[in-house]
């Protein structure tokens, strides 16, 4: 997903960095086994954005409006690989199939 964005930019103040902005990329998904025409699993783009905006806000408030967050809803997407159901996923498996499946797009 878009290679060559830059995630997060620091400024350098001396000898004191600070982390300036950041770009959240959120990829919602169906797991393999679920059914993907099933309209109560997909995910309400609304409330994610109203968490989203809030963080927002929330660091910004923090900061005094000098760290600057942004972010990009892809497309949901069934999550393959090594990750074959909703049972018992693994972290390592499950990090490994989203960075593939974010890359791809």
């Amino acid at each position: 997903y878009k290679s060559n964005l830059r995630l997060y930019s620091n400024v350098i103040n001396g000898d004191r960095a600070r982390l300036a902005s950041f770009n959240y990329i959120v990829q919602p998904v169906w797991w393999a086994d679920n059914d993907n025409t099933d309209p109560s699993l997909v995910m309400d783009l609304a409330k994610i954005m109203t968490a989203l905006d809030q963080t927002i806000q929330y660091y910004s408030d923090m900061s005094w409006g000098s760290m600057q967050i942004s972010y990009d809803i892809l497309p949901q997407q069934i999550l393959s690989g090594s990750i074959s159901s909703t049972s018992n996923p693994g972290l390592v498996n499950t990090a490994s199939a989203a960075r593939a499946l974010v890359s791809s797009q």
